[in-house]
């Protein structure tokens, strides 16, 4: 069984800042293989296909994306492209440090709910004519990557980056209403699945994640069943299976490690809740991967 390995991000078109732009046939050749395995990494990435169309692995689930998708991957989601493709596109990755460096405060909160809600599990299109706006920001982003370093280079690369994430933002809120309170209710909706995914192991209780919101737990409950078709309990369950299955892949993790990091009190108690919510148990689904 092959370790699951977590690539940090490294600069490849300025090596004095945390973004940069590789298209996917040069990050296939410098990834040598590697890319094709299961894999995490602890920066985004916003991969757009500008040609033909490719399968992509995403927490266990095939992505097709196809010309004119885009789709974003978050911070340690366990992904990889699957090999048996004719296909282009644009790769930028980016830490998440980058964007807040030197932010103001507003600024801060601001790009983490843009981030939340660009964080769909699936691809999105774009109709021609908004390509052509992304193909614009893209290019100036690539372009400013060329310049020599100074001082001001940073800023203009957020300033890119925010208006490429705040432009694709609005067209997702296009996509699903353009009412100020269906907006809203789905931003609470996001925010509320981005929190359970970084507090799994640590909190999981709906109270405890409407607390944090500020919002009622019927309110939690009606954002989550209206836009996600399922309870808060339901997903808070699913992002405890899903961080499950993303440890099991790495074989130097015992089970019952795994067990005590995402907070049970005993591993027979992690085993039964593996098998109650995917049908086997823990070894089972490790012995399938492989």
């Amino acid at each position: 069984m092959r370790q699951i390995e977590t690539f940090n991000f490294t600069p490849i078109s300025n090596e004095r800042q945390k973004i940069h732009i590789i298209s996917l046939s040069e990050r296939l050749r410098k990834g040598k293989g590697s890319v094709v395995r299961p894999h995490r990494t602890n920066f985004y990435i916003l991969f757009f296909v500008t040609q033909g169309g490719v399968k992509h692995l995403l927490d266990f689930q095939v992505c097709e994306i196809k010309q004119g998708d885009f789709l974003i991957i978050r911070p340690n989601q366990v992904h990889a492209f699957l090999p048996g493709f004719d296909s282009e596109g644009v790769i930028i990755a980016f830490a998440e440090d980058f964007l807040l460096h030197k932010s103001p405060q507003y600024f801060l909160s601001e790009i983490s709910r843009f981030l939340n809600e660009l964080s769909f599990d699936c691809p999105f299109h774009l109709d021609d004519d908004k390509r052509e706006n992304v193909d614009l920001m893209i290019h100036m982003i690539k372009q400013e990557l060329s310049n020599p370093y100074d001082t001001l280079q940073e800023n203009l690369l957020q300033n890119h980056l925010s208006t490429l994430l705040l432009f694709l933002v609005r067209l997702i809120r296009g996509n699903f209403d353009n009412s100020i309170r269906k907006n809203r209710e789905l931003l609470y909706a996001l925010q509320f699945k981005r929190l359970v995914e970084v507090s799994v192991g640590k909190q999981s209780t709906v109270s405890y994640f409407a607390k944090e919101l500020d919002i009622s737990i019927r309110c939690l409950q009606k954002f989550c069943e209206l836009h996600f078709g399922k309870s808060p309990k339901v997903i808070i369950q699913e992002s405890l299976l899903m961080e499950s299955k993303r440890m099991l892949i790495d074989p130097s993790l015992q089970i019952k490690q795994i067990a005590y990091k995402l907070g049970f009190n005993e591993p027979t108690n992690f085993t039964k809740f593996f098998k109650k919510y995917s049908k086997i148990s823990p070894e089972q689904f490790r012995q399938s991967l492989f």
